[in-house]
């Protein structure tokens, strides 16, 4: 996975032009090597199209800024309830995934084939090394047959 400097760069400069709109007590909030980070690498050379009229969900931003006013609302301005929920509903989606992508996997099912070659291959062995056993070694054959 590489990292692109340049997204990362014009996300940070979204995510500072969205909280010089947003409450000092809020901002206050995040920690200040944080927003001294997001200050440092933050492209001076993109202007941020960051509309205070309209609402976060609707503002034309990259996902990486996204990512990161995620990341703040999450560590450092919201409740325990709200976190709560939103770790409910990140658990809910996960299942969801799974659910769509591999379906209702037995797993019992799916390795039973594996399972069952394993058996008969140690059943194999096993009837070998009965065999085994129940060959006399040569000297003994041969006095056997000597003796006949």
């Amino acid at each position: 996975m590489t990292i692109n400097i340049k997204e990362y760069s014009i996300a940070a400069t979204e995510v500072n032009k969205i909280l010089r709109y947003t409450s000092d007590v809020d901002v206050n909030k995040i920690p200040v090597g944080l927003r001294i980070f997001l200050k440092e690498i933050a492209d001076p050379e993109y202007v941020p199209d960051i509309n205070p009229a309209i609402s976060l969900q609707t503002q034309h931003i990259s996902q990486k800024a996204k990512d990161i006013l995620a990341m703040i609302y999450c560590y450092y301005w919201c409740t325990e309830e709200e976190l709560d929920h939103i770790d409910n509903e990140l658990k809910a989606e996960v299942q969801n995934t799974s659910q769509e992508l591999f379906g209702n996997v037995n797993t019992d099912l799916l390795f039973e084939e594996a399972k069952q070659r394993q058996k008969n291959s140690l059943e194999q062995a096993g009837m070998a090394n009965a065999l085994a056993e129940r060959k006399a070694p040569w000297y003994k054959r041969l006095f056997g047959f000597v003796k006949k």
